[in-house]
């Protein structure tokens, strides 16, 4: 695995773990995302200046701030640079 894909992997992984987090989201039109090898992860995106950019679903009954706050700070852990969170959907 290359170090981008590892990045993203992980980053994909630690989200899905929040509590509240439903999915993984594309974006308005889907196509948020990172293209690997054979495969696109869904909802999260590394750019070239190093922020990260991550699209979820929550669960209709999470804390949306909360939730959000969760999902900053356990990318934190990860990743150092500007970590950008968007709520796309309820479910």
């Amino acid at each position: 695995m290359t170090s981008t894909e590892t990045r993203v992997r992980n980053i994909a992984d630690v989200v899905l773990g929040v509590r509240g987090v439903a999915e993984l989201h594309g974006g308005r039109f889907g196509s948020l995302g990172t293209y690997l090898a054979g495969e696109r992860i869904t909802g999260v995106r590394i750019d070239d200046d190093g922020s990260v950019e991550v699209h979820v679903s929550l669960n209709i009954d999470a804390p949306i701030r909360k939730t959000a706050e969760n999902i900053r700070a356990a990318v934190a852990q990860l990743e150092h640079g500007p970590i950008n969170i968007t709520i796309e959907d309820l479910t």
